[in-house]
């Protein structure tokens, strides 16, 4: 049997293949090709693994335009040629490198060749990957928009409800919390803030105002966490060496705020973990009835028509003018007074949560990769002179009040980004 196999189905790598295969008089019995494969998928997981390389038998020729198509490194490729080529005796011809090897017949010449196999697959890799870099160059400086993933990503989110954004969100941020709860830190960090504040057992009745690491408290907290380091082996990477570190206070607090969020996130959403989509949309319209409705009291009712039949009952009306120029005189001067002491404020309905360059800046850089270090994040914060647990909360009340959802989370080692919602952000 002769197989030919390419990653992709493209009219470049069929041809040479069929020019070739008609120049050696040679009829190829199957074509077999990947489309559905990624770049960084191994052999195994792709169709030459899971279909055609159990199909070949001794004798067999495959066929191929390139070896990137066969294997991306040269520890694959030999590991491929070890497993399946030695194994089977099957021929191998690769068209890129004019290379022909029959396995059945390997002479210790050809055996040598086989480094010029590894060497083309590291060669090839390196090639694909600087044009990739080099087209993309190019289409940016056309003023080509990059970004079809996020493009994707908009098309995705046009085609949902409102509701089942919401509800895809809040299931998430479940998981995600529970998650966290669900870690050895946390639940003896929960243990200590229990018995430091005196807290109630039920975390839903927690009152997070008394938490602070003003004082006493502090030492209180690093004593309870260096005491769990020592007994059951949490907090292995905290350095408790020195109470009086700015630094461990600092990450204390961004710690006690990731647990803040993580439990009163999980609390107040809880109610929503057993409801499938259909019930969470029958929820949120009849929540939109009872805010629509007018609670009517009626002993508010009586006053205000009690009111109305005095209004109408007063058919004549007199008003003093000396006395309403006074008032308005004096109006207008304690309004000149005021104006010099005090300046003016937006009202809270117009209030949003916004972030300043700097931490735009910072979350930019945060969403290039799903998982930090405390102490890399801790750098970027100091090079634009801020705290990082200041950094972190304003970030997540900047996320909460947008997509009202988390997108920052910490293990007081790593910090965890949500990097799926970087274009509703940035």
């Amino acid at each position: 049997m002769v197989y030919a196999y390419c990653r992709k189905d493209d009219n470049h790598s069929v041809q040479s293949i069929e020019d070739w295969a008609e120049n050696n008089s040679i009829v190829i019995d199957e074509f077999v090709w990947d489309d559905d494969a990624k770049q960084k998928d191994s052999y195994d997981k792709r169709k030459l693994g899971i279909f055609l390389f159990p199909k070949v038998q001794k004798g067999d020729i495959l066929i191929v335009s390139e070896i990137s198509c066969i294997g991306r490194s040269a520890i694959e490729l030999q590991r491929i040629i070890d497993t399946v080529f030695t194994i089977k005796r099957i021929r191998l011809v690769c068209l890129s490198i004019n290379m022909d090897v029959d396995f059945a017949n390997i002479t210790a010449s050809e055996s040598n060749l086989l480094e010029k196999f590894y060497f083309a697959a590291k060669l090839q890799k390196a090639i694909i990957h600087e044009t990739t870099k080099a087209a993309l160059a190019a289409k940016r400086n056309k003023g080509v928009k990059m970004g079809a993933a996020s493009e994707k990503y908009k098309k995705h989110l046009e085609s949902k409800s409102q509701e089942e954004l919401e509800y895809v969100q809040i299931k998430r941020g479940l998981a995600n919390n529970i998650k966290n709860i669900e870690k050895a830190e946390t639940q003896a960090f929960i243990k200590i803030l229990r018995e430091v504040f005196n807290l109630d057992e039920d975390g839903s009745k927690w009152n997070w105002d008394i938490v602070s690491t003003k004082g006493d408290y502090k030492n209180q907290i690093i004593q309870a966490m260096e005491e769990f380091q020592k007994t059951e082996g949490v907090y292995d990477k905290w350095d408790f060496s020195n109470y009086n570190d700015r630094r461990l206070h600092g990450r204390l607090c961004a710690y006690i705020s990731s647990v803040r969020r993580s439990l009163t996130t999980y609390y107040s959403n809880i109610r929503y973990g057993e409801m499938t989509l259909e019930e969470y949309i029958n929820y949120k319209s009849s929540t939109k009835k009872l805010s629509k409705e007018v609670v009517r009291d009626p002993q508010l009712a009586k006053r205000k028509r009690r009111r109305s039949k005095n209004y109408e009952s007063h058919t004549e009306v007199t008003i003093d003018t000396v006395q309403l120029g006074k008032i308005e005189e004096e109006t207008k001067e304690s309004q000149r007074i005021l104006s010099d002491i005090f300046v003016e404020t937006n009202s809270n309905e117009d209030y949003n949560i916004k972030v300043s360059s700097p931490i735009m800046d910072i979350l930019k850089v945060l969403f290039t990769k799903d998982v930090w270090s405390y102490e890399d994040v801790d750098i970027l914060c100091k090079k634009r002179k801020l705290m990082i647990g200041s950094v972190l909360e304003q970030i997540n009340d900047f996320a909460l009040e947008t997509v009202d959802d988390i997108i920052i989370e910490d293990d007081g080692e790593n910090i965890y980004i949500m990097t799926e919602y970087k274009d509703l952000l940035i």
